[in-house]
């Protein structure tokens, strides 16, 4: 088994209520260190994109707000039984949200914040060949507020390439 290995998860989402969608993009990639046969770090970085949609009540579209997020994090991987596995991340992003009043109404602005956000929870590896594998993670925000980036809770999929001998 190799040392070390790149780590990339990726995301695509969009979700439409009342005339308001949202659509979503993001990709993390990392590299990963085993410490041992148990247990793995490593540093990594994340970008995300959202794109806001704003219609009127006849559907057309009066409003679009784009928004970008870059970031840095840490990680660590404990396999626990077979392919069952605890994670945990913390990950620092410079953020750009969507600006809102003292009564939480959108002001049609977009902020940009620094946001800390510590993940924890529990992961599943299907193991595709000696080099690849696939995990879905399930995963606790600790600091889920109006400031947070991820809401809970947060479902991953990532992809683990082997590199090196």
């Amino acid at each position: 088994n190799s040392r070390f290995f790149i780590y990339s998860g990726f995301g695509l989402g969009y979700s439409s209520y009342a005339g308001y969608s949202q659509f979503s993009g993001s990709l993390s990639p990392a590299l990963g260190i085993r410490l041992n046969d148990r247990l793995a770090v490593g540093p990594g970085l994340s970008f995300a994109y959202n794109n806001y949609g704003f219609s009127n009540r006849s559907g057309a579209q009066i409003a679009s707000i784009s928004t970008k997020s870059v970031g840095v994090k840490v990680f660590a991987q404990y396999r626990v039984i077979d392919q069952f596995l605890i994670h945990a991340e913390f990950e620092n992003t410079r953020a750009q949200l969507l600006a809102v009043d003292t009564n939480g109404f959108l002001t049609g602005g977009v902020v940009t914040k620094t946001i800390q956000t510590p993940l924890a929870g529990l992961g599943y590896r299907q193991q595709f060949s000696t080099r690849a594998a696939a995990d879905i993670l399930l995963l606790y925000n600790f600091q889920d507020n109006y400031n947070s980036i991820y809401s809970n809770p947060v479902i991953r999929f990532n992809f683990l390439f082997n590199i090196g001998k």
